[in-house]
């Protein structure tokens, strides 16, 4: 994967949210005052948003917010930006692809084959954030390369419920899957008190 959907994974694998919430994070959204060592984030948009006006916070452990804090001081200016972008990872990529590249010349110049071809006017322009399809298609990609089989990222939360529910009961999976019904729960899909959630979060990290 690139290295940003790779990040995304990897949060979403750790918080159980889903894949939109993790498409749309934004600096301005996460709460790091209220608990010491658990931010919470709450989406500026949500499954239920259309049936209820409750928020729906996100406890967020030590191992997320390692992953995240590059992003947070990325964005620490531009707090409604979405966290992760395909024009970052564009950036990132060829940053580092000049970084492994490049040499000097007898000259001290940079060979012309090892310069940066950017064009200044590209006829596509990488979105602001990713998409329902480009963040599937990401990992998709990056399935067959590895050649594994294709998964979908909801499965990142289903993986997350299963943890919650063999760590710290079925209280936990539902407050850190956020569903009101626990049947619901019982699918691996999971509110009820936010707390079970954060102290998942500050034991699981």
């Amino acid at each position: 994967m690139t290295p940003v959907i790779a990040d995304m994974v990897r949060v979403q694998r750790l918080i159980g949210c889903r894949p939109k919430e993790i498409r749309i994070m934004r600096f301005c959204d996460i709460d790091r005052e209220t608990y010491e060592d658990v931010w919470i984030y709450t989406p500026s948009t949500h499954k239920t948003e259309n049936i209820t006006n409750e928020e729906s916070p996100i406890a967020i452990g030590s191992r997320a917010q390692t992953i995240l804090t590059p992003y947070l001081m990325d964005k620490a200016d531009t707090p409604e930006a979405y966290l992760f972008s395909p024009a970052d990872s564009v950036r990132f990529q060829n940053i580092e692809k000049r970084r492994k590249r490049k040499t000097l010349n007898k000259n001290g110049q940079v060979q012309p084959s090892h310069r940066n071809r950017k064009k200044k006017t590209p006829k596509k322009v990488p979105g602001d954030h990713y998409t329902k399809s480009s963040y599937y298609l990401g990992i998709a990609r990056a399935c067959k390369k590895a050649g594994v089989p294709r998964w979908h990222p909801y499965q990142l939360r289903k993986a997350a419920a299963v943890e919650a529910r063999k760590k710290g009961g079925r209280d936990a999976a539902q407050a850190v899957m956020r569903h009101k019904n626990f049947k619901t729960t019982e699918t691996f899909y999971a509110p009820a008190d936010f707390e079970k959630a954060v102290e998942f979060a500050r034991e699981s990290g």
